[in-house]
């Protein structure tokens, strides 16, 4: 298996050098023979159902088959360079264009993406007849988190039959151990497993009172152990103390409480998973939209955290998604998420290339891509993504150099090491809007994206605010819930499984295919049908 995938990633390897090569012969053609090849570019990139992104220098509208947009790609840009607007226009074109319905995911921990989604979408509800309204708002889900409302979640549900308990856990384990400031030690990170794979068997949420009583409390721990199934589980926490000593159960105990000292934490995540079912509207959306920004109310920690465990959510229900329509996870600031959680790492840039085969792409969108993660993680994500639109950058000019036409005859007659100073020094000044867009076995076409019109204007109404306010009342009502409410089904929940100890055995999983146990499992569901390498 290992050998394998070596093999095809020298092959890619092999196979993108020998592109770069031939763009680069391309590029030294007379300019008149240049221009032909834009032309030719531009009528095979559009196909059937082409989808405007932006107007070329001469005019002409850069339109791109949906086949190629819903595929992997990159967005790079620095801040104010358009790339947000630019993502937007997209996302509206492809819900409006694309008659069989696409399904969009927004994981953004910096609310600029989140917020003008919601202003398109707020606009977009007041322009549609009154009677499709309800349908409109049905198909978008909202995440946020405020101090009087959340949406609430359930980490430690179980995704499926054909995912185990155990692989569960170390997931979320491992995206809370590495999104935290605070380091874990090995036993602490070890504890923070084995509490997830009991609260997964017994479908109970993270709560600071049951975890401190489960460890403080030996006759309460022996009567939750008694009716665990899992015998590794039932016999680590039966013999807790040899297994995790004082100190370190008091030290994990000090994370948890930290975590949960934050309203928009304790009432979000702490909803039993029994109760959360009730709430949440059962419809599968079109569109969710998850703000996982700090706001200065939450550590930036704990915002990634969040985001992080969205992401393997999707990530687990992908291999199961239905094909019908195609699907986009766009990772807004990518390597903000990507440098602290490196066990999404490899799921990430494999589902990058494999989940074509589910008809869905992942979009990674960062100000910088080549300072801000490792040189051959960026080598690997620009490998399998499918198109790149590149706005203003310094360094990440590199990454779409290869694939520039010159059609300045002075310019292309001048040294490599000159060319490339040039275009880095082109790259750095790019005005607003202005991109290069490079789909793989095409040259870089030079464009400016289509300009993203006034939301509250062409709504009709006075104000972004305003439309903020729609969208909250009409949109993410549906999906969030008072805190007061939070609290008082989480007070039930205490009541019952901490004050009376009424816990009812575990049921026992329902059978399903192979389960994923390790990351190699999900990796496998994720690959399968593979694409030939590039």
């Amino acid at each position: 298996m290992n050998l394998s995938r070596s093999f095809f990633r020298l092959f890619r390897r092999e196979h993108s050098r020998r592109a770069a090569d031939e763009e680069r012969r391309s590029a030294g053609a007379p300019a008149r023979a240049a221009e032909a090849v834009i032309e030719a570019a531009l009528n095979s990139l559009g196909g059937s159902s082409a989808i405007p992104i932006g107007t070329t220098d001469s005019g002409r509208v850069l339109s791109v088959d949906h086949s190629t947009l819903v595929s992997s790609g990159l967005v790079v840009g620095a801040t104010g360079a358009g790339k947000s607007r630019f993502l937007v226009g997209l996302i509206l074109q492809l819900l409006e264009r694309l008659a069989s319905g696409v399904e969009i995911e927004l994981v953004d921990p910096k609310y600029e993406t989140y917020d003008l989604l919601s202003l398109a979408l707020a606009a977009l509800w007041l322009k549609t007849s009154p009677w499709k309204r309800d349908e409109l708002s049905s198909r978008i889900r909202v995440i946020d988190w405020a101090r009087d409302w959340i949406t609430p979640s359930a980490p430690f549900e179980r995704v499926s039959a054909d995912v185990s308990d155990a692989y569960l856990a170390r997931l979320r384990a491992d995206v809370v151990v590495q999104a935290n400031a605070r380091d874990y030690t090995d036993a602490m990170r070890h504890g923070y497993f084995m509490l997830g794979r009991l609260l997964i068997e017994k479908q109970f949420p993270m709560n600071l009172r049951f975890v401190t009583k489960l460890f403080r409390d030996e006759p309460f721990r022996r009567r939750i152990s008694s009716g665990i199934a899992d015998p590794d589980v039932r016999e680590y926490f039966r013999d807790l103390d040899r297994n995790l000593p004082k100190q370190t159960s008091e030290g994990l105990l000090r994370r948890i409480q930290e975590d949960f000292s934050f309203p928009e934490i304790r009432y979000s995540e702490g909803i039993p998973p029994a109760a959360l079912r009730k709430l949440v509207p059962t419809g599968a959306p079109a569109i969710v939209l998850g703000n996982y920004s700090s706001r200065m109310s939450l550590p930036q920690s704990k915002a990634i955290e969040r985001a992080n465990h969205r992401i393997v959510d999707v990530l687990l229900k992908a291999p199961r998604r239905s094909q019908l329509r195609p699907g986009l996870l766009l990772l807004e600031e990518s390597p903000v998420l990507l440098s602290r959680s490196s066990e999404l790492i490899d799921p990430l840039t494999t589902a990058a290339r494999t989940l074509r085969s589910v008809g869905m792409g992942i979009v990674h969108l960062a100000q910088d891509f080549s300072n801000a993660l490792p040189a051959d993680l960026v080598r690997t994500l620009v490998l399998n993504s499918r198109w790149t639109a590149m706005f203003r950058v310094r360094e990440d000019a590199e990454l779409i150099y290869p694939h520039v036409l010159w059609l300045d005859e002075p310019q292309k007659a001048m040294p490599e090491s000159v060319k490339r100073k040039v275009f880095a020094k082109t790259m750095e000044g790019l005005p607003q809007r202005r991109f290069y867009f490079h789909a793989k076995g095409y040259p870089a076409l030079p464009a400016t994206s289509l300009e993203v019109q006034d939301f509250a204007q062409s709504a009709g109404v006075s104000s972004d605010d305003e439309l903020r306010e729609i969208f909250s009342r009409e949109i993410a009502s549906r999906w969030v819930i008072p805190t007061s409410l939070a609290a008082r089904l989480i007070a039930e929940w205490e009541a019952e499984v901490i004050d009376r100890a009424e816990v009812a055995p575990s049921s026992p999983k329902a059978g399903g295919k192979r389960p994923h146990k390790s990351l190699s499992d999900l990796l496998r569901d994720l690959g399968k049908d593979e694409e030939a390498p590039e």
